[in-house]
């Protein structure tokens, strides 16, 4: 109706977005309210029809329309936080980080304002500590990572880039402790294959060889599986196998499709929205053909079921991308791997040349070193066996020193 006639439509669409955010499929309307922003709506309206146009086209990679029709949004309207945040995201794709850290900034403190609720506040936060990264500001970046509710959704995600910055500034064990946060028993489930190839860069940069080997041969254990499951599921891979392979996941069904691949869609809103929409038409579909002896009713379960399969098709096309591209980048992981593992045995060969030469080894002595702490009056020292503790996640630290002899110590620029 908005593209048949819009002067006529225009009383109606604050209704019409009103009912696809309730539906949860505002993409339906972005098209048509993208041609049309220039209509005679009240401010909030167009604040509203721009910021739906924006999204659909940012989703769509048209990042400079995405990016005009953000700038037709009023800060006074109750989608400005959302916008700042799609601004600050926008120029964050763009590699802009210093600029998209104000309207990062401003989307928050305006979410916190409106009480957009903890879940906007902690993605903001997590965002604006990408953009800290993004800018090499990685201290600012580490608190911010730091900022970022333990129990929230996006906190893993917020340890493992919080590790990076860590890695970054070149504090090796505070990269460890972060990491280890997420080879716990909490997160068996996720999908983390760069934390553990990050585990062994850091063990590697500290030439603890013998631990780094270790650590290459259990990720090589760990993910040549995984990437045969995806090799196998990805040769028959169609958009409804896919959409049915989440669905079942979510459901806690067997899938074709790795479940650590299929974890973070619990949490994502799009996937959510998607499913509760497809759900909403199934159910209208069903009804609508009770009166099936209406013309209307009938056209209207055509329009419904195209919708629908349109949904579906969409998003199982995008699970698909995402699964190719998480095969992708494995294959490059395992291949690095084995890389990683030759350059460590020349190392390991150079300190036992070095050793040779000096008449000693030292790959740490982390027993003797407890044995040592257990003698001060007062302190009880065991080594770690694996005891873990909710409570401790976003707090273990380790304090392992360097086994490199002068002139052996690797750096973390280019990694």
């Amino acid at each position: 109706a908005i593209l048949a006639n819009p002067e006529v439509a225009a009383p109606s669409i604050k209704a019409a977005i009103s009912i696809a955010e309730k539906l949860g499929d505002e993409a339906l309307l972005a098209p048509a309210l993208a041609e049309n922003v220039g209509l005679d709506v009240d401010n909030d309206t167009r604040s509203r029809m721009a910021y739906l146009a924006a999204r659909e086209n940012f989703i769509q990679g048209k990042l400079g329309v995405a990016t005009a029709m953000l700038m037709m949004v009023d800060a006074k309207s109750t989608t400005f936080a959302e916008s700042e945040a799609l601004r600050g995201i926008l120029l964050s794709q763009q590699g802009r980080f210093n600029d998209a850290l104000v309207p990062l900034i401003t989307a928050r403190q305006v979410g916190q304002n409106a009480n957009l609720g903890d879940r906007f506040d902690n993605m903001m936060t997590l965002n604006l500590a990408r953009a800290y990264f993004g800018a090499g500001n990685f201290p600012n970046a580490i608190e911010t990572f730091a900022n970022v509710d333990r129990d929230s959704d996006f906190w893993p995600e917020a340890a493992f880039e919080r590790a990076w910055a860590h890695f970054r500034m070149e504090d090796v064990n505070g990269a460890l402790g972060q990491l280890h946060n997420l080879r716990t028993n909490f997160f068996t489930d996720w999908y983390f294959p760069e934390a553990d190839l990050l585990q062994t860069y850091s063990l590697f940069l500290m030439c603890k060889f013998p631990d780094a080997t270790k650590s290459v041969e259990a990720f090589a254990e760990a993910y040549t599986p995984i990437k045969t499951q995806l090799d196998s599921a990805l040769a028959t891979a169609t958009p409804d196998v896919a959409w049915a392979d989440v669905n079942a996941h979510l459901e806690a069904r067997s899938t074709k499709l790795p479940t650590k691949v299929l974890t973070g869609y619990a949490s994502e809103d799009r996937i959510t929205n998607a499913i509760e929409t497809v759900a909403r038409a199934d159910d209208e579909i069903m009804r609508l053909g009770y009166v099936s002896a209406s013309p209307f009713a009938a056209q209207a379960k055509i329009w419904l079921q195209n919708r629908r399969d349109q949904i579906v098709q969409i998003e199982g096309a995008r699970i698909i991308e995402n699964a190719r591209s998480a095969k992708t980048q494995l294959d490059a992981m395992l291949y690095n791997v084995d890389i990683t593992k030759l350059d460590m045995m020349q190392y390991e060969a150079d300190l036992y040349s070095q050793a040779s030469n000096t008449g000693k080894l030292n790959f740490g002595d982390p027993i003797g070193k407890l044995r040592r702490m257990s003698k001060k009056r007062g302190v009880r020292v065991w080594p770690y066996e694996g005891e873990e503790w909710g409570d401790e996640l976003g707090y273990y630290k380790y304090d392992a020193r360097p086994d490199c002899p002068a002139g052996l110590a690797q750096t973390t620029e280019g990694s």
